[in-house]
């Protein structure tokens, strides 16, 4: 059984730009080649039906260090207007968004997603969206371990009161 090399956050903060996104997920190093235009499309589209929803605080890949052997960087996050300013060493923020989104592509893995949302959630997050843009479908995992699948309207706790039907979300995002 191979044994995975366990890295640091000033390992991590070594890393070179070589345009690869890059995440500390326990210890191990997780590489994300750049993402295609349809990807990063997908991201602007949701943070400005975010912002359109109230959620004024909404980022693409901002990167977050949760803990020394957890550097995360979600497609998107929600982050409350006091979030915005708990920023660490580095320029990572240093706490879990209220909302965080992953839009899976072909390089991720079921496992590394999995684990991502445990992360984020066991960190404070109120909710992690999992976005399958291919089959248009959007789960939503909460701290009590429950997911959802979205089948009427995009919502979320972090935006109460906000509502948009899903096909109109889905219109602006793919």
């Amino acid at each position: 059984m191979a044994v995975k090399a366990v890295m640091s956050a000033a390992e991590y903060d070594r890393l070179p730009d070589d345009r690869n996104r890059y995440e500390l997920l326990h210890g191990e190093l997780l590489t994300m080649p750049p993402p295609f235009f349809s990807h990063r499309r997908l991201q602007n589209e949701l943070v400005a039906l975010l912002r359109a929803g109230g959620g004024r605080s909404a980022f693409v890949e901002a990167p977050i260090r949760l803990s020394p052997e957890l550097t995360l960087v979600p497609d998107v996050c929600l982050l409350t207007s006091e979030q915005v300013f708990q920023v660490g060493p580095h320029g990572y923020l240093s706490v879990a968004p209220v909302l965080a989104v992953e839009v899976v592509s072909e390089s991720n893995r079921a496992r590394e997603i999995d684990r991502k949302v445990q992360a984020f959630l066991a960190h404070g997050s109120l909710e992690v969206w999992v976005i399958y843009p291919e089959e248009r479908r959007i789960w939503v995992h909460t701290p009590n371990g429950h997911a959802r699948l979205l089948t009427t309207h995009l919502e979320s706790a972090a935006l109460p009161g906000w509502r948009l039907p899903l096909d109109e979300a889905w219109a602006a995002l793919t």
